[in-house]
C-alpha cells in the first residue's frame, strides 16, 4: 500500500526536514507508486516543484497523480537527499535507479527514454566515484549502458566489477548474457570456465571448513 507508505514517510519528513534517510524512503515509495499509476492523472505539481510541494501532498492528491508526476515527485525528494548528504552514495545511486526505471516506463517515447538513460549513466558515474569498490554499482552502471546499446561500455563496467569481486555471481551472469547477445562467443566459454573454477574452489573451502 504505497499511498499510505508515502503519507507516513511524508509526515515523518515534515517533522525533520533535514533527515536524508526519510527522503530516501519517501523517494522509494513514490517510485513504487509510479510503477502502478496510470499515464494520466488529475493532480499536477508546479512546473518547478520543490521539497515543500511534495511534503504538502495529501493521500487523495497522491492517488490522483499520474505516473509522470509521481516520478517528478520522487526526483525532487531524492535530489534533496543528495543535496543534504552528497557523500552518501545511496542517494546518488537511487537517483541513477530512478532515471533508469523512468526510462523503462517511458519506453514508447524515444527522446525522453534517451534523456533518462543519459541521466542514469551520469549518476552512476558519480556513484562509482563515491564508492569505487562497490561491485554491484558497477554492474548497475553496466546495465544502464546495455539499455542504451553501448555494449562496449557495459562490458567494461562489468569487467571492472569482476576485478573488484570475483566471487560475485551476478557479474558472471550479466557478462555472459551480454557476450551471448553480442555474439562474442569466443569470450563466453573462458568467462564461464573462470566462474565455475571460482565457485568450485569456494564450495571445497566451505566443505573443508565443515569437517
Amino acid at each position: 500500500n504505497w499511498v499510505n507508505s508515502i503519507e507516513l514517510y511524508r509526515r515523518a519528513l515534515a517533522t525533520r526536514k533535514s533527515e536524508d534517510q526519510y527522503m530516501l524512503f519517501l523517494g522509494r515509495a513514490l517510485l513504487e507508486q509510479a510503477k502502478r499509476a496510470q499515464d494520466t492523472g488529475a493532480y499536477k505539481l508546479p512546473d518547478q516543484p520543490g521539497i515543500n510541494d511534495v511534503l504538502d501532498l495529501n493521500p487523495d492528491e497522491t492517488m490522483q497523480m499520474s505516473r509522470g508526476e509521481l516520478l517528478r515527485a520522487a526526483e525532487v525528494v531524492l535530489t534533496e537527499a543528495q543535496t543534504v548528504n552528497p557523500l552518501n552514495t545511496d542517494h546518488t545511486a537511487n537517483l541513477a535507479r530512478l532515471y533508469r526505471t523512468w526510462a523503462d516506463l517511458v519506453a514508447s517515447d524515444a527522446p525522453q527514454r534517451q534523456a533518462m538513460l543519459e541521466k542514469s549513466i551520469a549518476m552512476y558515474d558519480k556513484a562509482v566515484m563515491l564508492s569505487p569498490n562497490a561491485a554491484h554499482l558497477w554492474n548497475e552502471r553496466g546495465n544502464a549502458f546495455a539499455a542504451d546499446n553501448r555494449n562496449d561500455d557495459a562490458l567494461a563496467s562489468y569487467e571492472k566489477s569482476l576485478s573488484i569481486d570475483q566471487q560475485y555471481d551476478q557479474t558472471y551472469l550479466l557478462m555472459a548474457d551480454l557476450l551471448q547477445r553480442t555474439n562474442q562467443n569466443d569470450k563466453l566459454k573462458p568467462l564461464l570456465d573462470q566462474g565455475i573454477a571460482v565457485f568450485e574452489k569456494l564450495n571445497m573451502q566451505d566443505a573443508a571448513a565443515q569437517l
